[in-house]
């Protein structure tokens, strides 16, 4: 993958998301059971509530010392933006349908201020750490990953897939963005909120301790399809 030079000294590991609203991640855990109705247990690895979120940018590595540069910069750049309003909608699978290694639902809404506000995130953060991201930006939220790599297994969740439809699952206008650390361990990685910048509103705030992001598996867009269809991203996320 792409990176930066090392960042020196002490590090953390962040990137920077939106959060759901709990009504929204409740009708994501319905769509995760009604998948797994039609799947043996531990086919899939499932992600928790808390790990449901939309990744704008992973940065990788940022020196320690310049995570409050890092959120006034944030700031800047998103002061002026108003909150999109998107929706979930739609369900698919990296890198298809037919055989999937992640599972996914899509964003839809108001894309163009979404992808306004995504490419304010990535140009403000360009430096602080060691990931540059050379994809396209392709919101989506991952629902789930296979737990192995069996073609018999992707082909039965790919016909999971297939009878299950996801339509219209609800809409939230979120009116913060929020840098994450992403702290690793044997159990999966834990999430530590180190501050939440409002959009086209007041400045960043510090995190005093563990928000709504907790564990996590990676997310991150893919390159861009020829033309876009909300809710459909168009290619498999890297693995953070």
């Amino acid at each position: 993958m792409p990176v930066n030079p090392p960042v020196p000294g002490p590090v953390a590991r962040v990137f920077v998301a939106l959060a759901l609203e709990p009504a929204l991640m409740a009708a994501l855990v319905r769509v995760q059971q009604r998948l797994q109705a039609r799947l043996p247990r531990r086919v899939v690895r499932w992600a928790r509530p808390e790990q449901l979120h939309l990744t704008l940018c992973f940065l990788g590595n940022v020196a320690v010392v310049r995570l409050p540069a890092l959120a006034a910069v944030l700031h800047e750049a998103v002061a002026s933006l108003p909150a999109p309003r998107l929706t979930l909608t739609g369900a698919g699978g990296f890198p298809d349908r037919q055989r999937p290694r992640v599972l996914w639902v899509g964003i839809g809404g108001d894309l163009a201020a979404l992808d306004l506000l995504q490419a304010r995130v990535a140009a403000a953060v360009a430096g602080f750490g060691e990931h540059r991201e050379a994809r396209g930006f392709q919101p989506h939220l991952t629902v789930g990953r296979l737990a192995g790599a069996n073609a018999q297994t992707a082909r039965a969740v790919g016909e999971a897939l297939a009878a299950v439809t996801v339509s219209l699952l609800g809409e939230w206008c979120p009116a913060q963005l929020h840098l994450v650390e992403s702290r690793l361990s044997p159990e999966g990685a834990r999430y530590a909120e180190l501050a939440a910048v409002a959009l086209g509103a007041a400045g960043p705030r510090s995190g005093d301790g563990p928000s709504s992001f907790l564990q996590n598996d990676r997310e991150s867009p893919g390159d861009p399809p020829a033309a876009r269809t909300p809710g459909v991203p168009g290619a498999p996320p890297a693995v953070e």
